[in-house]
């Protein structure tokens, strides 16, 4: 939630402007049960990344649902995830596919897979948030307040 907090409008803008890619990779492992708060939320991440949903419009999705990031809760609800959609731009078709609660992505399929990409990149601090330099092969250090000014100088 931090790093949407701090960072999030200006990634935003470097995706607008074409010189920043963004993958997300969501980990689930604090939830106690299939379903729980990270599954949902990052199953309507995978439904709001929709062929015509913009990079600018998902960024701002992933900073609302972060931004309303609840720790020891259920979670927000379909509708409120739909709302926070909506409003950051996200597709239509996509809104109401988190509406309805439609399924978008093999949840436990993508934490394997995450972990596991994750665990390559940091097998001694493994986990959230990790921001990864696909250019340079390095882990960025995301505790220096200029680490994204430092990466978009070398792109």
């Amino acid at each position: 939630a931090d790093l949407q907090r701090d960072f999030g409008q200006q990634l935003a803008s470097y995706l607008d402007l074409g010189q920043l890619v963004v993958t997300y990779r969501p980990l689930t492992f604090l939830d106690d049960r299939p379903g729980g708060y990270s599954d949902h939320v990052a199953n309507a991440m995978f439904l709001a990344a929709a062929p015509k949903t913009s990079a600018r419009a998902f960024q701002t999705f992933v900073e609302a649902l972060w931004g309303h990031q609840e720790p020891g809760t259920k979670g927000p609800s379909n509708d409120d995830m739909a709302t926070w959609a909506r409003e950051s731009g996200v597709d239509g078709a996509a809104v109401e596919a988190i509406k309805a609660g439609k399924i978008g992505v093999d949840l436990k399929g993508m934490a394997d897979n995450n972990f596991e990409y994750l665990y390559e990149v940091d097998p001694i601090n493994t986990g959230t948030p990790t921001v990864y330099d696909l250019k340079t092969g390095e882990k960025l250090d995301i505790y220096d307040d200029n680490w994204l000014s430092k990466l978009m100088s070398t792109a």
